[in-house]
Formats: structure tokens, sequence, C-alpha cells
């Protein structure tokens, strides 16, 4: 009997073993898709046998990964959560029938919504951002420096017209949360190794020309050094910060210029640094056509709206950039406002629910990449850290319920 015991508690601590190590191998494997990963894939495909079969390969990696992480994730997820995405995917084919002009693009789309976007609703519920930040945090630093280096002396340089006009908005949005985690790191502990990075990486978000991604980080930049950095000589830090700002505002078009200079002699975008010196960094003419044309759309059918992705439809070619436009389009006027409101409000309580700095960091920077960016570009329907966002904040109202219910009992 005694010997049946000691198997099955070395089968339990084998499984709870290997559910971890899946889990953190995951973890690993989400934070690097975007950048990292993209690198490895290239890699791969120059090995013998593996190489030509990369995407079989990862998606092996990827499914192995995601069984044996199953059991840990399980652990963290409730029924309301469950039904949650149920009731998204049930609403996501239903609109194949209540709107069957959009069929083609629910299709096109549909891979996307569910096998990268809505999963990370889970993966935001079950991470403990304390356990795994560090690790976060130095895959960040290896991100931003392998973006870099890519861009400058692997890429093919930009020819002059794709520098001016295209610039790379994909890689902008992608790697702006491990920029954001820079800044945070080097804040909190300033080192050189730090302050190197965090350099890098805020030139290379000024040379991707996206105004967007740049926004984002300079607000998130702001935030981080007026309200959430601890200073143990404040009358020193805030002359240093006062002087510093004097210095850049005195010199921010010089300093423009220099950026502009060497982003075109490193093959990158100059797009966000002509629209600066021609006064139209804050005009864009083709999002606003775009979003009349939305607008007239909604208003043709404010109450029901036109169905899931028929900004796709609208715009050939093109999307709504503009997430409120896009549930307005979508749900209509009244469901559409409702579902923002309840996004925004469940962001807000969760903020107000942390008390820790690295969870409101982690939280403020999923905010921005996650949801703000969502204003600007991209869409919800494909966007994982949107997901990942509401999961978190999902996690964090369920922890501080949990928490108040236990207290409750105890009283």
């Amino acid at each position: 009997m005694t010997t049946n015991l000691n198997k099955v508690r070395t089968s339990s601590i084998d499984t709870k073993s290997t559910s971890d190590i899946a889990y953190f191998a995951l973890i690993v494997l989400i934070w690097t898709k975007d950048v990292l990963l993209t690198y490895v894939r290239a890699a791969i495909m120059r090995l013998p046998l593996i190489g030509r079969y990369p995407d079989i390969f990862l998606s092996a990696i990827w499914a192995i990964c995601i069984f044996f992480a199953i059991p840990k994730i399980a652990k963290k997820i409730n029924t309301k959560q469950v039904l949650f995405v149920i009731t998204a995917v049930a609403v996501y084919f239903s609109h194949y029938l209540l709107f069957p002009d959009n069929g083609d693009v629910l299709s096109k789309i549909l891979p996307t919504f569910m096998l990268s976007a809505l999963p990370l609703y889970f993966i935001g519920i079950s991470i403990d951002v304390n356990k795994y930040f560090k690790y976060m945090y130095t895959l960040s630093l290896l991100s931003v420096l392998g973006m870099s280096i890519y861009k400058t002396v692997i890429k093919t340089p930009m020819t002059d017209i794709v520098s001016l006009y295209q610039g790379d908005m994909d890689a902008a949005y992608k790697i702006l949360p491990h920029v954001c985690i820079v800044i945070y790191g080097t804040i909190s502990k300033p080192n050189i190794g730090n302050i190197a990075v965090f350099a890098v990486g805020f030139i290379l978000m000024f040379s991707l020309g996206c105004r967007g991604a740049l926004g984002c980080m300079i607000a998130f930049l702001l935030i981080m050094v007026i309200w959430f950095q601890k200073r143990k000589h404040r009358i020193i830090s805030y002359a240093f910060m006062l002087t510093g700002g004097v210095l850049i505002v005195t010199f921010f078009y010089d300093i423009m210029l220099y950026l502009g200079h060497l982003a075109q002699n490193l093959g990158l975008s100059i797009r966000i640094f002509d629209k600066f010196f021609s006064g139209e960094l804050f005009e864009s003419v083709a999002r606003t056509k775009i979003l009349e044309t939305i607008r007239e759309a909604i208003f043709a059918s404010p109450f029901i709206g036109n169905g899931i992705a028929a900004d796709r439809v609208l715009i050939k070619n093109g999307y709504a950039h503009n997430i409120a436009y896009e549930f307005w389009l979508s749900f209509g006027l009244i469901v559409g406002t409702i579902l923002l409101a309840v996004v925004i409000l469940r962001i807000i309580r969760s903020y107000t629910l942390l008390s820790e700095n690295t969870e409101k960091m982690f939280l403020i920077i999923f905010i921005f990449s996650g949801f703000i960016h969502l204003f600007l570009s991209g869409s919800y329907l494909t966007s994982a850290n949107f997901f990942f966002l509401l999961g978190l904040c999902s996690s964090i109202i369920n922890r501080h319920r949990t928490s108040r219910s236990i207290n409750n009992l105890n009283t």
C-alpha cells in the first residue's frame, strides 16, 4: 500500500514538474513569437532536414508545450471565463448567418482569431507576473537588440521611397511592449547595460516610421518617470528631470535632425522625421477618409450594426484602425458602446486593485500595446495583446474577489 502511495506521489510530482516546465516554455514562445522566434525560424530554415519544414517543427513545439501546460492553465480558470470564450466564439460564428456578406472575410480572419488571438486570454488569466517578469524582461532586452541588429545589419536597407513613405508599422507595434519593459527596467534599476539597450530601443522606435507606436512609448516613459519611480533623492531627481526636459525642448529640432540622418544612414525609415519637419506629424489624410467612410456606414445601420469584420468588407484592403469604430460598425452604437465601456471599466478596476509596482507596470504596458494602440492601428480580432490584457484584468479582479471572500469568512 505504501509503495502504491509513493508511486502516486512520484507521478503527481512528475506531472506537476512537466506542466510547470511546459508552461514556462509556452510563456517563452509567446513572448518571443513576434520578434526573436521569427529569427529562430529563419535560422532553422538553414539547417539540414528540418530546415525544409520550419513551420511543422515549430508547430510541433507549440503543440507539445500547450498540451503539457493545460493542467497548470486549467487550475486558474473558472466557469465564467470559459463562458466568455464560448460566447465570443458563438457570436463570431453567428455572424456568418446574420451577415453573410462578411463570410469570406470572417473565414480569412478565423485562424488568427481562434488560434493566435483568443487563446491568449487564458494565458493572461494564468500568468504569475512576479514569477515570470525577470525572464520576460531578459527576453525583451534580447528582442530589442535582435530587431535592431536585424534592421541595421542583416536586412536589406530601405529604398529612399520606402523609407520616406512606408516605414514598418507592424514591427513597431510588435517591439512596443518589449521597449516598454526595457524602459521600466532601466528606470527601476539603471545600469550601463539597461541604459544602452533603452537608447537603442528608443532610436529604433523613432526609425520604424510608426507614429502611433512611438506615441505609446513616449506616453509610457512619461508615466514611468512622473508617477511610479521611487527616488531616494527626490530633489536631485526632479532637478535632473527638469534640466533634461529643458535641454530636450531647447534642442529638439537638432535632436530630430540628427536622428533623421542616423536613421537614413542605417537604412531605416525617415517617415516620422519627414512629417515632423513638414509640419504633418499629427495629420493623416488616408486615415481620416477611412473613418469618414466607416462613420457613414455606422449611422446607416446604428442599431444592429454591419457585422464582425464589416470594416474589411467596406474598405477593400483596409480596416477601421480604431477599436471604437470597429465595435460600433460591427455591433451597432448601443451594443458597441456597452462593449467598449465594459473593457474600459475592467481595465480601470484592475489597475485600482493593484498595489505592487511590477504588476502595475505590466498592466500599463498591455494597456498601451493591447488597447490604446487599437485606437490608432490594428484590430481587436487579431490582437493577441488585447485578449491577453482582458485575461490579465479578469485574473486581477477574480483574485481580489477570492481574497475578499476569504477575509469575510475569517472575520
